[in-house]
């Protein structure tokens, strides 16, 4: 079974590339050697044959992956359909991956499920990067508020308040609102720019943010440093209770390391005598 197994993987990769061969000595008509061209990486060559490879999402899984792309700060730097080719090809690769092992004693079930793990790789790289961006902005929410709050309070006017702050913030959050600031400083009204960066974060924090500051600039300069204020005492108040939130999850997240580093390998030193002890009356 494993070497009738062998054989067809094996003709199934001859076959692939001979006809990659065969389209490569085709010189400049080469459609698979113009796409190597044009790759840096595995990301921009997944983006450059998107077209080719089929996906059966339909439009609102498309637009939520869309999302969730936006909100991790465009990581892998590929569209959705760039997005579908990626995880087909670390699924080929893991496949392939796996069927190698099979003349070593390894069973093909191996393969399949080796090709859906590394499927899955670039999933789990969106949902860890978008974790990360959403708690960084987060956690630079109260001192941007608390400087803007600062500055409009000086008399500075909030445009050239959020372009002072925006080049002074490092991270996630300086990013956004540099972009904000590119679109402002091209035409684009300021509520409008402002809303689209809170909704590429995805932070409810951030957008209730926005909000605030749009419905302050609508009723006058004044009414916008009090509400800064007060939102800057809010942000105080949910910051504290959001690390405490965290503090209570520490030691839930704690069970696995010491079950797994301490526990176990204490109780094995424990039994170890008595297993030995049986084996050797045995």
């Amino acid at each position: 079974m494993n070497y009738n197994l062998l054989v067809v993987f094996l003709m199934f990769l001859s076959v692939f590339f001979l006809v990659i061969a065969i389209d490569l000595l085709r010189g400049n008509k080469s459609l698979f050697g113009k796409y190597i061209d044009r790759s840096n990486n595995i990301y921009d060559f997944a983006q450059n044959i998107s077209n080719f490879v089929p996906n059966f999402a339909n439009e609102v899984k498309k637009e939520e992956l869309r999302t969730k792309l936006l909100w991790s700060g465009d990581v892998l730097g590929v569209s959705v359909e760039g997005y579908y080719a990626l995880r087909l090809i670390l699924g080929l690769i893991g496949f392939s991956f796996g069927f190698m092992l099979v003349p070593f004693g390894i069973t093909p079930l191996l393969g399949v499920m080796a090709g859906i793990l590394f499927s899955l790789i670039p999933l789990g790289y969106v949902r860890s990067s978008i974790e990360k961006r959403q708690l960084e902005i987060t956690m630079n929410m109260p001192h941007m508020v608390n400087l803007l709050s600062t500055a409009i309070g000086a008399g500075i006017e909030l445009g050239p308040a959020l372009e002072a702050i925006s080049s002074n913030t490092e991270g996630a959050l300086g990013e956004v609102l540099r972009g904000a600031w590119k679109e402002i400083a091209t035409g684009k009204s300021r509520s409008e720019a402002l809303k689209k960066a809170a909704r590429s974060t995805g932070v409810q924090v951030f957008e209730r943010f926005v909000d605030t500051i749009v419905v302050a600039e609508e009723r006058g300069g004044m009414e916008l440093s009090k509400t800064l204020n007060e939102f800057s005492l809010d942000m105080r108040h949910m910051e504290r209770k959001f690390l405490e939130e965290r503090a209570k999850k520490v030691p839930t997240k704690m069970l696995l390391p010491i079950m797994s580093c301490i526990f176990i390998p204490m109780l094995m030193l424990l039994l170890a005598p008595v297993v030995l002890s049986v084996f050797s009356t045995i």
